[in-house]
């Protein structure tokens, strides 16, 4: 799940992603860990910003910049024809 969230601290708008830790011994998912690893090793004006990463018993929550734009809607609304490499 992602949220609208704003830093109480800043006033900066961004991105909340909830991840649910399963109460089994499993730990932080590997699809996270992974998600994690890449993001913060990236700096690209073209990728989302990981900013922070909060960890509790039970859920994982990841602080990105906020965007406004909604790519699922856009994606719908192009249809399966491929992006111009501009665009993409």
């Amino acid at each position: 799940m992602v949220f609208k969230c704003t830093d109480t601290k800043t006033g900066e708008t961004v991105a909340l992603k909830k991840i649910r830790l399963e109460k089994e011994d499993d730990g932080v998912p590997s699809t996270a860990i992974r998600e994690i690893s890449l993001l913060k090793g990236i700096k690209h004006p073209n990728i989302v910003e990981l900013k922070e990463v909060i960890y509790s018993q039970d859920q994982l929550y990841l602080v990105f910049e906020y965007l406004e734009f909604d790519l699922k809607k856009y994606m719908r609304a192009q249809g399966p024809k491929p992006l111009p490499r501009e665009q993409a």
